[in-house]
């Protein structure tokens, strides 16, 4: 495995940057702007601000997924297969970071971050890169 990574996955990714970095590298040096950095401009603000924005949402969401795969865990070892018996949803109105019954036998959140998406730490991402 080592070798596969050492021989194709990282010159490929190296491969894969340099292709995502020409076209800035291009425009800063062959139009005669190569070492022009002095002022920052309104798009260097709005880009600084959603990454950041980007890099919270993307936290918040990591940390609601990881709570919620601990939980469960816990009740897949408590009740082990489906118990349709009960199906009302017991919410812990104390604290909204507990996952729902139907969340847990469904097996994937339906609240928090992930009421927008349902992989909001990858939109996220995106947000970051962009």
């Amino acid at each position: 495995m080592a070798t596969l990574q050492l021989t194709f996955h990282l010159p490929y990714r190296s491969f894969l940057l340099w292709l995502i970095v020409l076209p800035q590298w291009y425009r800063n040096h062959i139009n005669g702007n190569a070492g022009n950095y002095d002022s920052i401009r309104d798009g260097d603000y709005i880009s600084a601000f959603l990454f950041v924005v980007g890099l919270i949402l993307e936290t918040i969401a990591d940390e609601q997924q990881l709570r919620f795969q601990c939980e469960k865990s816990k009740y897949k070892a408590q009740h082990g297969t489906r118990d349709s018996s009960n199906d009302k949803d017991d919410v812990d109105q104390y604290n909204p970071y507990h996952s729902t019954k139907s969340d847990l036998e469904n097996g994937f959140l339906t609240h928090g971050l992930f009421v927008y998406s349902r992989h909001p730490d990858f939109v996220c991402e995106q947000i970051c890169a962009d």
